[in-house]
């Protein structure tokens, strides 16, 4: 736990400053933590050898990966002082056509660069290594990186030899994100293989394990502690935390916007306490339709996993996620 909370700053703050305030909340995991510590020790080497590393952050869709880029983002925010811009943290979206000048004109434009689709490639090359130093970028963000390899093979390679000669030319932190499809971008290209040298996933929780079990409970000690109402809503406390897990399939933002449309009906009711009701239309809410008996906050709900036929992870196995014993879910 983090302490008593204090409630009573949540006397008569709106529902958007409570949005707000809890969209900004970064909660902590031992997966957050050692991505966090592989940055910062990155940034340490990059700066004492002046050779740039990588980090692939391996994670599922809604696994968190935005909420990753928004905490880097914080962490290493941009600033403008004195007519000269520094920003240590740029992330960088990828074309629609994997070209190098393509790549070249997203590149600019998340440095800064007005014109980032102006000049001969030669000279926007230039251009943007003299951005990156000037700019003292020290960590180039690439989110979605698994969209490329569903391209041909020689696109993958066209793009891992564009990264490659970037980070060869200006020291700096190479931090990619995707699924595991991004793996192939790696594989196609040894050079920027060399150079990205750490894999880390980000795994949906698990409620297999005691290890697991004490990851999720912590988490959900976490939320319940900020979450910005007047009244204690334990929601880390069963049967509540098993439900959440069941609903969210262990997935991190599949969890936040549950709690965050079960809190947002409260406040728009004028309460002050997240009931299991809460939840059930939450859950309706995020999902829509879904099967008769799937609703897992339901009064009559039949303990399983939401993996059959019209039910909302029918494609997913949740199997080695979730041990049912005894008509409980052992969370």
């Amino acid at each position: 736990m983090t302490g008593a909370p204090d409630r009573g700053r949540w006397r008569g703050v709106t529902l958007d400053e409570r949005a707000a305030f809890f969209k900004g909340v970064w909660f902590r995991t031992k997966a957050r933590d050692r991505i966090l510590e592989t940055v910062r020790r990155r940034l340490v080497y990059i700066d004492i050898h002046a050779k740039s590393r990588g980090i692939s952050v391996l994670c599922e869709s809604g696994g968190g990966k935005s909420t990753l880029l928004e905490h880097l983002a914080k962490l290493y925010p941009r600033e403008d002082q004195n007519g000269r811009t520094r920003a240590p943290f740029v992330l960088m979206k990828l074309p629609k056509l994997f070209s190098p000048s393509q790549l070249l004109t997203m590149a600019l434009d998340a440095v800064g660069d007005p014109d980032p689709s102006e000049g001969k490639l030669k000279v926007r090359q230039d251009r943007l290594r003299d951005l990156l130093r000037k700019c003292d970028v020290k960590i180039l963000a690439v989110d979605n990186f698994h969209d490329i390899p569903e391209r041909a093979r020689s696109t993958v390679r066209t793009v891992g030899n564009w990264f490659r000669d970037l980070v060869d030319d200006v020291p700096l932190l190479l931090l990619t994100l995707g699924t595991e499809d991004a793996k192939s971008v790696r594989v196609f290209n040894t050079q920027l293989r060399r150079r990205q040298m750490t894999e880390v996933e980000m795994e949906p929780f698990e409620c297999k394990t005691e290890e697991g079990k004490k990851e999720w409970l912590k988490l959900l000690e976490q939320i319940n502690d900020v979450l910005p109402l007047m009244e204690d809503s334990t929601i880390h406390l069963k049967p509540i935390r098993g439900q959440l897990f069941i609903a969210s399939r262990g997935n991190f933002d599949y969890l936040i916007e549950l709690v965050t449309q079960a809190f947002t009906r409260v406040v728009q009711d004028s309460r002050e306490r997240i009931e299991t009701r809460d939840f059930y239309d939450a859950f309706i809410d995020t999902h829509g339709t879904v099967a008769d008996g799937s609703n897992p906050f339901s009064e009559d709900f039949k303990l399983h996993l939401l993996t059959g036929p019209g039910e909302i992870f029918e494609d997913l196995a949740l199997g080695k996620s979730v041990t049912v014993r005894g008509g409980h879910v052992s969370v």
